[in-house]
């Protein structure tokens, strides 16, 4: 039997974490979702396709991190957004759609880019 993708409720509870878990949540709410989730896919007897995915989403985040490698992801992105929960979701997130790209662990963080650009552009203008 197919199971329901968690990608989708991932998405849910990203956008409206509070409706989920209450106020203060973090990865670590979403951790404990996520391995409910794939437990009663294992329960009801469906395919394994879900756990696959967060296994190998962990592998990415563990080669990406490799100083938390040995902590699962909501740890390590709890410790980047500095224990702070929403920034610790947004981190997960901003993550989880990397992997899901295709894009290899090693990849520029999206906000890092940004910010070297801009100081780029800065220090181009003030030479001018």
């Amino acid at each position: 039997q197919m199971s329901p993708s968690i990608i989708d409720n991932l998405a849910m509870v990203v956008d409206k974490p509070a409706m989920y878990f209450g106020n203060g949540c973090s990865t670590h709410e979403l951790f404990a979702f996520t391995n409910g989730f794939i437990t009663c896919d294992s329960d009801l007897g469906r395919d394994k396709n879900n756990r696959q995915l967060l296994t190998e989403s962990q592998r990415w985040v563990n080669d990406r991190y490799p100083f938390a490698s040995t902590r699962p992801w909501s740890h390590t992105f709890h410790f980047l957004a500095l224990s702070h929960g929403p920034g610790a979701l947004t981190c997960f997130d901003k993550h989880f759609q990397l992997f899901r790209s295709g894009e290899q662990p090693d990849v520029q963080d999206p906000t890092e880019k940004q910010i070297l650009e801009n100081i780029i552009r800065h220090v181009e203008r003030d030479a001018m």
